[in-house]
């Protein structure tokens, strides 16, 4: 099976923080798609918080590696617990 994963535009929430301005949030809206059958799709959002790893020098190709790595972990988790029964 052949998967690809998209992003779309982040959303970016910022805060003051002891140091000055500091991130309190990502936003990234994605979509897994299976390219050999397009009835399976899974999409949504994921949100990135500073306990994630975000840091406010961080560029988009960074906070994507976040997001693919929650979500890859959020889908091990369900498949986990799933009963298969």
């Amino acid at each position: 099976m052949t998967i690809s994963v998209s992003f779309g535009s982040s959303q970016v929430q910022v805060d003051n923080g002891d140091t000055g301005v500091q991130l309190a949030q990502v936003i990234l809206p994605y979509s897994i798609r299976n390219s050999e059958d397009s009835t399976k799709y899974l999409g949504g959002q994921m949100t990135l918080f500073p306990s994630d790893g975000i840091k406010l020098s961080d560029n988009t190709k960074d906070w994507e590696r976040l997001a693919f790595a929650k979500i890859k972990n959020m889908v091990a988790d369900d498949w986990q617990y799933r009963d298969w029964e």
